[in-house]
């Protein structure tokens, strides 16, 4: 998990003060959205982060959290994730984390590839998507991933 923490934090990077993502999402430390605000963080929390900031610490506590409930959501919407090695299972959280779980239920053909142990058809499926454009190399590099079973060096 330690591999996957560390590039989420390097796709997502750090801001302390709340801004607006690509997607123009409010947001704020390692890309939460605080406007879907999936850990239900109370108003008083919210209030804080725009007015105070979210320091590192406490930023990737809440990127921690968010993987450990995209893990849970990802276990019963692909049941076969369980199947696949860790390396790929962090291909689909990262992209989720992105993406959000609706988003990533979107890439049906590179799910159904994914399924079937067609790692490379699911690499270029994830590659032939507009969320190539809007992400450039997190793209390039966790499709790689998904072809090949391993982290980048």
């Amino acid at each position: 998990m330690d591999k996957l923490i560390e590039q989420i934090k390097r796709h997502e990077g750090y801001r302390q003060n709340v801004y607006r993502c690509p997607a123009g999402k409010v947001t704020i430390g390692y890309g939460y959205n605080l406007e879907a605000n999936p850990l239900h963080l109370s108003s008083l929390e919210i209030n804080h982060a725009h007015k105070s900031g979210m320091d590192k610490i406490e930023a990737e506590r809440l990127l921690k959290l968010m993987v450990s409930r995209i893990i849970d959501q990802l276990e019963v919407a692909i049941p076969f994730i369980n199947q696949l090695g860790p390396t790929r299972q962090d291909v689909l959280i990262n992209m989720t984390y992105n993406l959000g779980l609706a988003g990533l239920l979107k890439f049906k053909k590179m799910l159904a590839a994914v399924k079937s142990g067609q790692y490379e058809k699911a690499a270029e499926e994830m590659l032939n998507s507009k969320w190539r454009s809007d992400v450039g190399n997190r793209a390039k590099e966790l499709s790689m991933q998904m072809a090949t079973g391993a982290y980048a060096q």
